[in-house]
């Protein structure tokens, strides 16, 4: 029983007891976590590929563009939730409407021009 795959469409969740829940939520968890090491395995390989092609200072400097431009996205999207939490009001103050949030979060920093 305990190594049969896991159908979570056959389960009702509202049937389910806490110990039962709590079950669920840690394989659920885990099947996530191990979904995410694969993910990161697969493009460890593929840069492992390119390393073929490239030469180490033009591979760090893909690796480096490819961190800043997620860091940069991340970032913004944080930016977004934390507009997103704002009230209206909040945000009339700062000169925004919810329609302005997400083109503010993916305005570009560096270009100051564009802010105003």
């Amino acid at each position: 029983m305990r190594h049969e795959p896991l159908d979570i469409r056959s389960i009702d969740i509202r049937s389910l007891s806490p110990q039962q829940r709590h079950a669920l939520e840690r394989a659920l968890i885990r099947r996530a976590h191990a979904a995410r090491a694969a993910a990161i395995r697969h493009a460890f390989a593929r840069l492992r590929g390119l390393s073929r092609w490239l030469r180490p200072a033009e591979l760090k400097s893909l690796i480096d563009r490819l961190w800043r431009a997620y860091l940069r996205r991340r970032n913004r999207l944080e930016g977004m939730a934390q507009l997103n939490a704002m009230t209206d009001m909040d945000l009339r103050d700062i000169g925004l409407s919810r329609i302005d949030i997400k083109a503010a979060a993916w305005l570009e920093d560096e270009d100051p021009t564009l802010r105003n």
